[in-house]
């Protein structure tokens, strides 16, 4: 199914006479580019929550197990809810995104092909869904939004049990994004060596917490401006921080050892809570300048 720029899946579908809820295997070409926004208050600047077609999607087709996004283009979609900021120095909505929220809860989406041209997928956007087998993300991506891949107690379908590869490009991951939810605790079983981009800018916390077989060690990235308890429990060892580490929010629970090096200005007030396995006292730099309560 082809979708021009500015015109409506929806429509589209009608147009040529399919019926949504029979569809199981569909492949999208084209741009999809109309999204949800428009201005809670006069004082509040324009937002985007979401884009028509994509909601079209997750709404009308409940038997969709397979979706090829390969040849597809997207303008203009929004990467969080309203209300909310990725910060870091990107963008509430950007080209070549898949939107915030796109599939949540598609339980029966098992198979999906990524767009070539891919640079990002939003909050909760496969959050639910049913995808199964390995996680192959396209060089090129620089975002992986907050619960992007999260499950919930009501979509047991979750298949991941293959590879999970995460691109060198990827600046973003959001927290929680293959984490747990409602309880769920081993919701994916990848098997693969973690390995993290160095040139990352943000790792939010709980980001591979539902990952209870991957395998390694704490590798921080580089990139780094503030460390979160982002691993797996599974995953231990001595903890190197980065000189470019300026707050620490909380220490991975797998750390054994820890130096903190000069140049960390803050400690969270829970930044040791779950540091269970630490085995070596810890010493606070010169440069700490606040340490939370």
């Amino acid at each position: 199914v082809n979708v021009e720029e500015g015109q409506y899946l929806g429509d589209v579908i009608k147009d040529l006479g399919l019926d949504p809820a029979k569809i199981i295997n569909l492949k999208l070409t084209g741009c999809i580019s109309d999204f949800v926004g428009g201005y809670h208050s006069e004082t509040e600047p324009w937002y985007q929550s979401g884009s028509y077609s994509f909601n079209y999607i997750r709404e009308n087709m409940p038997n969709l197990e397979s979706l090829n996004l390969k040849e597809l283009r997207t303008k203009n979609m929004p990467l969080c809810f309203y209300g909310s900021d990725p910060g870091y120095g990107m963008p509430r909505a950007a080209d070549d995104y898949i939107p915030a929220g796109a599939f949540e809860n598609m339980s029966n989406l098992r198979y999906f092909s990524w767009p070539d041209h891919l640079k990002g997928i939003g909050d909760q956007s496969f959050a639910g869904s049913g995808l199964c087998g390995s996680l192959i993300f396209p060089e090129g991506m620089v975002y992986i939004g907050s619960n992007a891949f999260s499950a919930y107690a009501h979509a047991a379908k979750n298949g991941l049990n293959g590879e999970l590869y995460i691109p060198s490009t990827v600046e973003y991951i959001g927290g929680n994004a293959f984490g747990q939810n409602d309880g769920n605790v081993n919701m994916f079983f990848f098997s693969n060596e973690l390995i993290l981009p160095s040139k990352m800018k943000y790792l939010g916390t709980g980001a591979f917490s539902g990952c209870p077989h991957m395998t390694g060690t704490i590798r921080v990235p580089d990139g780094l401006t503030e460390l979160n308890n982002a691993w797996p429990s599974q995953i231990g060892g001595p903890l190197v921080i980065p000189q470019g580490i300026k707050k620490i929010n909380s220490i991975p629970l797998g750390a054994t050892n820890i130096s903190i090096p000069e140049g960390v200005e803050e400690i969270g007030g829970r930044a040791f809570a779950e540091a269970a396995n630490l085995k070596c006292p810890v010493y606070l730099p010169s440069t700490v300048k606040k340490i939370g309560e």
